[in-house]
């Protein structure tokens, strides 16, 4: 029974192996912004790879300001030279459940959508990186819109395809 598991296993996984295959790491820009967040990723081949980020900010401000959201954003990377170091290109998915608003209106809804990226990976060490991202997408949202203050009137509802900027990050990577 352990020799066919091994046999399995040796013909399921990849032949070229390769160092490095995962990470792990947070947005510091976002922090400073108030959203908690953190991103796995994965290797697929030596210059490709899965990334799977997650942000959240739960939190509301006096006088009902609030800039809460929940974000998951999977995509993939394709490296110019090999998986977690310098330049890149990447394609996401978006999902964002969101409700906040700064003036007089709250914006309570959700995005969907496709995103296009550019980065760059700095190695710091042999396990530390430091990234640079941005990038925009296309987005369908769709909310409801409501007076500011707390138990506010509704006041519309809206559904639009709007482009947007979807990543502007300052990743700290730690490498498995």
């Amino acid at each position: 029974m352990t020799r066919l598991l091994i046999l399995i296993l040796s013909l399921w996984l990849p032949v070229n192996a390769f160092a490095q295959n995962y990470s792990v790491g947070s947005n510091i820009a976002g922090m400073a912004m108030g959203s908690l967040n953190i991103e796995t990723s994965l290797a697929l081949s030596r210059r490709v790879s899965l990334h799977l980020p997650f942000m959240w900010s739960p939190f509301s401000y006096k006088e009902n300001i609030k800039l809460t959201h929940l974000a998951v954003m999977p995509g993939l990377r394709v490296w110019s030279w090999h998986v977690y170091s310098g330049f890149y290109t990447g394609l996401h998915t978006s999902y964002i459940r969101y409700n906040g608003g700064l003036k007089e209106k709250r914006y309570d809804g959700n995005a969907i959508g496709l995103s296009l990226s550019a980065g760059y990976s700095k190695m710091l060490s042999r396990r530390w990186n430091l990234e640079i991202e941005a990038g925009a997408g296309v987005f369908r949202t769709n909310h409801d819109v409501f007076r500011r203050e707390i138990c506010g009137e509704y006041l519309d509802s809206s559904r639009k395809i709007r482009v947007l900027p979807s990543r502007v990050l300052v990743n700290v990577i730690f490498i498995l």
